[in-house]
């Protein structure tokens, strides 16, 4: 399977996960030949738990798996609405991308955005022609 979940517990209790799916791109991107991007699926606190580090957490833990399955980038989208979400994925360095009209059931909005998760190497610049 291309997915995997990551967990958190306390005291033996389950208390957020995060799923990922990491899958080769197929064609160059940026200095990559043939390189593999993550997108983040899901990811979820116990609400009682909000605030105190649990998603930072998982979110963190989420981004070693894809960079141990080869990914170079993380890319994930949430809803204009989820206030929590966009926090935690600002603090963690995730740019905007663009924004999803009407992307979600309910009629929200999405934002897709992205996170480079190993060191971009530097590209010898093109010679230009005369």
């Amino acid at each position: 399977p291309r997915s995997s979940t990551v967990t958190a517990e306390l005291e033996g209790q389950p208390i957020g996960f995060a799923v990922i799916e990491v899958q080769a791109l197929g064609r160059r991107f940026g200095p990559w030949p043939s390189p593999k991007v993550a997108r983040l699926d899901a990811i979820a606190v116990a609400p009682r738990l909000h605030g105190v580090g649990v998603g930072v957490g998982l979110l963190a833990a989420a981004e070693d798996l894809a960079r141990a399955k080869g990914a170079v980038v993380m890319r994930l989208m949430t809803a204009t609405t989820n206030g929590n979400g966009r926090r935690l994925f600002a603090s963690a360095s995730y740019m905007r991308i663009y924004c999803v009209a009407n992307c979600y059931a309910n009629g929200d909005d999405a934002i897709e955005m992205f996170k480079p998760l190993v060191r971009v190497p530097r590209m010898a610049p093109r010679p230009r022609s005369p």
